[in-house]
């Protein structure tokens, strides 16, 4: 690893999966995101709920940088009413 470029926390890191669309659809923001350090995971249906889901879990991770800490979340409720629960 270059030692000149810092690393990147894993608290602040998402992993983002799009549904596969047929050719010829109108483009479809659908997938799942996935908080990576927690394991936290939600549906979306539109880039707004993916984008809420983020902000919501950055809000609960902010902590002191080498903090042990960690916030669990019971759930999380998207912009389409979808509610995803996840256990830690």
């Amino acid at each position: 690893m270059d030692r000149c470029r810092p690393q990147l926390p894993t608290d602040h890191a998402f992993l983002v999966q799009f549904r596969t669309q047929s050719p010829g659809l109108p483009v479809a923001w659908e997938g799942r995101v996935e908080h990576v350090d927690l394991g936290q995971v939600t549906p979306f249906l539109a880039l707004e709920e993916r984008l809420a889901f983020v902000r919501h879990v950055l809000a609960g991770v902010r902590r002191p940088s080498g903090s042990p800490e960690t916030r669990s979340m019971t759930g999380f409720e998207s912009a389409s009413g979808a509610v995803a629960t996840t256990e830690l």
